[in-house]
């Protein structure tokens, strides 16, 4: 994957990301941006995708301009191609689980199992739940409430 950026009113620059090959072809990818502080204010952009080994990984990049990866679960976990919804929580008191700081991942694993990641600026990201589903069907579906946005996944 390669990264489009411009500066203020500057040129359009690009960066590759990651290797060639390490994500299948049409690749789902999520961004978000994390931002948090009352005195200090730190910024995050991250993206997420499944790579070919179904590991879940996450590139981010600071105010140094470098990127960084972190693969956030085991190889199989995921399906390749597994779709991904991303989201910062906001509404609760700074300092709590669940703060302001904290992003939100979500993805369902090869178990049909809605997982949520979340992470904290830059502290790495950890498993914190499951959501399965109720009835065993060809076409599952979740809904998940997230601070006024709904996400929804489905299995086929």
């Amino acid at each position: 994957m390669d990264v489009h950026f411009v500066l203020g009113s500057g040129i359009w620059q690009e960066v590759e990301l990651w290797p060639r090959h390490i994500a299948a072809l049409g690749t789902p990818v999520a961004a978000a941006t994390q931002s948090s502080g009352f005195v200090e204010l730190t910024n995050q952009t991250y993206a997420f995708f499944v790579d070919k080994t179904g590991a879940l990984n996450a590139y981010s990049v600071d105010n140094t301009g470098i990127w960084k990866r972190q693969i956030i679960s085991a190889e199989g976990t995921f399906w390749p191609n597994t779709s991904i919804a991303v989201s910062q929580q906001f509404g609760t008191a700074d300092g709590f689980v669940g703060s302001q700081n904290q992003l939100d991942v979500f993805e369902i694993d090869v178990n049909s199992t809605l997982n949520v990641k979340f992470g904290f600026r830059k502290i790495s990201f950890v498993e914190s739940r499951h959501l399965h589903c109720s009835e065993k069907c060809s076409e599952c579906r979740f809904r998940l409430a997230c601070i006024g946005l709904e996400v929804e996944a489905v299995i086929h």
